[in-house]
């Protein structure tokens, strides 16, 4: 979405019209000529086509965005000082201070970002340093939004740092926010497992991802009735694909940490049990280590073990304050799930960090650009977000102006008696906070530029823009928020499999089944399938062999019969963004371009193993078979080596190849044997030895395992309010032009014909020997008669006419004395004003021959 790309987008699709326009000319004029041979006329000389006019350059594009923006200030000021909450998060990124150029580079340290429980930004402010001093301006200009808005005070604060009070009596956030007495500082539990996660010796340690997920299985119990609920949507998952008596170790390995995380909701332990829980955990993988003997813990976990536990009671859930809002319902077999949004710590902040650099395109801003950038995207995040928490139902409108939008919905009510726009509220008046590259600004002080003279001046400063290639089209990502808990804190339940199997297994009809790692029966079935498809040699299956195959596929279970389901790999992603382009007139195959991407080798795409069991038992006895690469000697003498994974791959297409040519397996069975590439198989050889690696280090290790569901219900979640909020009482008052429409004066063109007047007749008196007499005074006898009178003359007469107003004309004042300019003691010499009452001034006479002088100079030069 930069210039350069919205230049080249715009270029593009006009020399493509001018193009069809020429097609358009010469197919007329060819035609023209071919008429003319017909009847033996000579050919013509046509006109050719003016060239392609300059097209504009990328920098005039920026300066029509910014000087948009610029005009739409006050109400975008405004809506962003008109946002809320009861749940608050501060964090700060350093990434996007690199764009910031021209005279501020360099000059801004950190982008502080202050954010709610509905992924809303408060407050965005590019500050120096993360200092008391810096941010106090910032926390005292939301104390009084809050206070002027009569908003009720925000109950939690979370942040990465200075939760608690080290050396002070109340900490840095509390001291910050000192009108608020009852707010309560919390640790986001993500930073907190980050700082303990720097204890171990590596993150590629095959244990790490094991400890991480323990240590989240000790912060965090799981709602009880949440988790039973998808349990059973995840049993009939399993019914539905074929298994027919699940375990409940099949069923809870089935249930994904997304999830988890979407449909069920959680709460911290304690500080106590929390304590309790983690010290157990780093004492029993104190002496774990991988095959190489490299320990998981190093030797300082003890210090940053007793430098985070004075933490555990930061990161204990607020007492008394839901942070759950239901935001739909998603359908999971016959079970209906709650899907849930998180507001507990800093991830919505972290996901706009990641938005936030996008925001700003290129590679650099100067501050006025940097300014509008911001302003514009973050007025935008806070529209879609605002969007999004409410139920009213909107359609597919997209639109971001407040005041059109104010403007439609005041004109509805007018007409219609009702809103067409029912989710829209007017912002509140600015509340005169200071806003991003302003509040770096201030700290120094200097004022920044909002005057068009100064934009049109500094918009080119700093402007640096992306090279586009012709080969390289940058995609638009939609700005989304990810509003719930970070995945990588998600840990399923750590309850015993054999406890589990122990309570589901009662009444089942079916005992003594084989199953695999996942859980799920039949596995030994699928392995004498494998075994029968492996025996055949050649390049064909003889009916005996075939009958055997046939038989042992009619004895799988209805979860291996089942047709694998292909996802689509390629989807076409929408256009978002503001400078997202369509082109509408380029049609096609539909999926050409997919089907270029996703046919990888052989003509097919290839797919993982780990879509059907019968190929994983098939690659398990070919890996068991062919154990290293084949080394060949060829003509020239030298060695030629095969890896393992070609053979591999080899075995298994002749496998499948077998299978593809004969026509009994394929009418008498299901059979799909996905192609693979040596990449997929490589791929899921690695996984499964990296998970058989983490059992097999486990082994020996008796880790905590804490009850994971809780006794008591949490709070009942929130719901996604079915109105818009209350709009405020002191609304920002939009200055819309009066409308005109229909008070045009039509001036007629022609010349208008002198109408004239009846005339007054003048009576002479009689005198001695005659007789009065009536004539026509011939003063009143136009001269003009039957003529036309233009309307320049017209307008002449009209202005020397009693009926004419002088018009009023406009007095100018000086900016130093605030007198009229055409006071005495002032005076004006080529556009410079002089004043006598301006500090420092030099007679007049003295004044004038400088400015003359340096007026010939100028001339001469």
């Amino acid at each position: 979405n930069s210039p350069t790309s919205v230049r080249n987008s715009l270029c593009e699709v006009h020399s493509e019209e001018w193009l069809r326009k020429q097609v358009c000319y010469l197919s007329d004029c060819q035609r023209h000529r071919n008429g003319l041979h017909g009847v033996i006329q000579p050919n013509p000389q046509y006109e050719e086509v003016p060239p392609f006019p300059s097209f504009p350059k990328a920098q005039y594009f920026l300066a029509t965005y910014v000087r948009d923006v610029y005009q739409r200030l006050p109400a975008l000021l405004a809506a962003a000082t008109s946002i809320h909450g009861s749940i608050i998060k501060i964090d700060s990124t350093y990434k996007v201070c690199k764009k910031l150029q021209g005279s501020a580079a360099n000059s801004a340290n950190m982008v502080t970002n202050v954010g709610n429980e509905r992924g809303e930004i408060l407050q965005c402010v590019l500050t120096a340093s993360e200092a008391l001093e810096s941010l106090q301006t910032l926390a005292n200009g939301l104390m009084e939004r809050y206070e002027r808005h009569q908003q009720p005070h925000p109950l939690v604060l979370y942040t990465d740092r200075d939760c608690c009070a080290s050396t002070r009596t109340r900490s840095k956030f509390q001291q910050l926010f000192c009108r608020w007495p009852n707010l309560l500082v919390r640790l986001d539990i993500w930073h907190f497992m980050r700082r303990m996660g720097q204890g171990c010796s590596s993150e590629s340690h095959p244990l790490y991802r094991t400890f991480m997920a323990k240590l989240s299985t000790c912060i965090f119990e799981w709602d009880a009735e949440d988790y039973q609920l998808l349990l059973k949507a995840k049993e009939e998952e399993l019914v539905a694909a074929g298994v027919q008596y699940p375990s409940n170790a099949a069923v809870r390995k089935a249930i994904t940490s997304e999830e988890l995380a979407r449909h069920c909701r959680r709460r911290t332990r304690g500080a106590d049990k929390t304590t309790d829980l983690l010290e157990t955990l780093l004492l029993s993988l104190s002496s774990a280590t991988d095959t190489l003997g490299n320990p998981l813990l190093r030797e300082n976990i003890t210090e940053i073990w007793m430098e985070q536990k004075k933490h555990i009671v930061c990161i204990q859930d607020p007492p008394d304050i839901p942070l759950y809002t239901i935001t739909g319902c998603l359908r999971k077999g016959r079970v209906s799930l709650p899907t849930y949004r998180c507001a507990r710590g800093t991830t919505s902040l972290e996901s706009f960090h990641s938005h936030l650099v996008k925001f700003i395109p290129g590679t650099s801003a100067n501050a006025v650009n940097f300014q509008a950038y911001l302003l514009d995207g973050v007025t935008r995040w806070n529209a879609a977000r605002t969007k999004a928490a409410i139920t009213v139902p909107t359609g597919d409108l997209r639109i971001f102006d407040s005041q059109l939008q104010a403007q439609v919905n005041t004109l509805s009510e007018t007409v219609h008696g009702k809103k067409i726009l029912p989710s829209y509220q007017p912002p509140a008046q600015y509340t005169g906070e200071l806003f991003g590259v302003e509040y770096l600004y201030r700290q120094s002080g200097m004022p920044l530029i909002t005057k068009d003279l100064d934009i049109a001046a500094k918009i080119d400063e700093g402007f640096e823009d992306y090279k586009d290639d012709d080969d390289n089209f940058l995609e638009q990502s939609q700005i989304h928020a990810e509003d719930g808990e970070d995945i990588f804190t998600v840990a399923p339940p750590s309850q015993s499999d054999s406890e589990s199997d122990e309570e589901g297994e009662e009444g089942m009809e079916v005992d003594n089944e084989v199953t695999d790692s996942c859980g799920i029966p039949g596995w030994d079935k699928v392995d004498a399938l494998a075994v029968a498809l492996i025996e055949p040699k050649g390049l064909s299956v003889t009916p005996a062999q075939a009958e055997t195959i046939i038989q042992q596929y009619g004895a799988l279970l209805e979860y291996d019969k089942q047709p694998i389901q292909f996802q689509q790999t390629f989807q076409q992603k929408p256009l978002h963004g503001r400078f997202a382009r369509i082109r509408q007139y380029r049609v096609g195959h539909v999926s050409l371009e997919k089907m270029k991407r996703c046919f990888l080798s052989g003509g097919a795409p290839a797919c993982s193993p780990s879509k059907s069991r019968i190929v994983e038992a098939i690659l398990i006895h070919l890996l068991e078979d062919i154990t290293q690469p084949r080394r060949e000697v060829d003509e020239r003498g030298k060695n030629k080596y095969t890896s393992r994974y070609k053979l591999v791959l080899s075995a298994y297409n002749s496998i499948r190849a077998r299978v593809l040519n004969s026509d009994i397996l394929m009418q008498r069975t299901n059979l799909m044997l996905v192609n693979l590439n040596e990449f997929t198989l490589l791929r899921w050889y690695k996984n499964s030895i990296r998970r058989d690696e983490i059992k097999l280090l486990m082994q020996g290790f008796t880790l905590p395992q804490p009850q994971s569901c809780t006794n008591d219900p949490l709070l009942p979640a929130k719901i996604l309010p079915t109105s818009p909020p209350a709009p405020p009482e002191d609304c920002h008052i939009f200055h819309e032009v009066d409308d005109q429409t229909g008070l045009a004066r039509l001036r007629d063109k022609s010349s208008t014909q002198v109408i004239i007047a009846p005339t007054t007749p003048v009576t002479i008196p009689a005198t001695s020997g005659t007789t009065s007499a009536t004539l026509i005074d011939p003063a009143a006898i136009p001269t003009t008669s039957g003529t036309t009178i233009p309307r320049v003359t017209q307008w002449r007469h009209r202005k020397a006419g009693k009926d004419h107003r002088d018009s009023k004309r406009k007095i100018y004042c000086c900016s130093v004395c605030n007198q009229p300019v055409s006071s005495e003691g002032h005076a004006q010499y080529r556009g410079y004003r002089y004043c006598q009452y301006a500090p420092g001034q030099v007679p007049h006479d003295v004044w004038l021959a400088e400015k003359k002088a340096k007026f010939i100079a100028k001339r001469k030069i």
